[in-house]
């Protein structure tokens, strides 16, 4: 993992977690997007706190609802539907059904505030996080959850499909991209901690 440099820390405040985060670094009637919805219940708290113009959703929607194992919300067929239907009736709420490394970027949208929280593999993160500048404005935010390195939160199979690198790919971005700093991080205590960053000089 890259080491941030102080100055691109300067501006960073902290939080006990990310609902505060949400609270004061984003700002009111913003275009969202959530890359990486899962049961949708982030995606609610924006909505529901920030007179949200407009939200895209993007997810396979093909996932098991490994959050509420033990209530089971969902299973990969009808996550799907319990999207929808949790959604159903915010108006300003578009579903982007696929994955992240063919549908983005969404070139013809522009996003205040994007959230990225899909596949958590180094060059996945990575190419999320840099697809996502394609669609900032000029001061836009860019949160990412579970920044950690955390080597084995599903068994890897043959296909590494184990494995938290988060951390490992927003440092990088950092690293290779000076005029990025870090203006938030947000607690969770369970250690799946947010990092909140945006271009330099536009707070």
């Amino acid at each position: 993992v890259e080491t941030i440099s102080e100055n691109q820390l300067k501006n960073c405040k902290v939080f006990s977690n990310r609902e505060n985060a949400l609270q004061h670094l984003i700002p009111q009637n913003i275009d969202y997007l959530e890359i990486g919805v899962l049961g949708g219940d982030y995606s609610q708290l924006v909505l529901d706190n920030k007179n949200v113009k407009n939200a895209v959703l993007l997810d396979t929607f093909k996932m098991w609802d490994w959050e509420g194992a033990e209530v089971q919300r969902f299973n990969e067929h009808t996550h799907l539907d319990f999207i929808k239907n949790r959604f159903l009736k915010y108006q300003n709420v578009c579903l982007e059904i696929g994955n992240s490394q063919e549908v983005l970027p969404i070139t013809d949208k522009k996003f205040d505030y994007i959230y990225i929280d899909a596949d958590h593999r180094f060059e996945y993160v990575l190419s999320d996080l840099l697809k996502s500048t394609q669609m900032c404005k000029k001061d836009t935010i860019i949160g990412l959850n579970d920044f950690i390195m955390y080597a084995s939160f599903w068994e890897p199979d043959n296909n590494n499909r184990g494995g938290f690198a988060v951390a490992a790919a927003v440092t990088q971005f950092l690293k290779y991209n000076q005029s990025w700093e870090v203006i938030g991080y947000a607690f969770n205590n369970s250690g799946f901690n947010d990092i909140y960053i945006k271009p330099r000089n536009v707070i």
